[in-house]
């Protein structure tokens, strides 16, 4: 992650601010997956639920 914050900065010429943005939304992401994950394995069964993932 150390690179890819110099690489979108630098490189991408990116704002900060807008950097934590995605940075958060991506962290937001990852926790309503981690809560819907349980319910859509059960509804739909590992294998699908991990195909749906990806």
């Amino acid at each position: 992650m150390t690179v890819f914050a110099v690489f979108v900065l630098r490189e991408l010429a990116l704002p900060s601010w807008a950097f934590g943005v995605a940075l958060t939304a991506g962290g937001v992401g990852g926790f309503v997956g981690a809560m819907i994950a349980p319910r859509v394995g059960v509804r739909l069964g590992a294998g699908k639920a991990i195909l749906l993932g990806c």
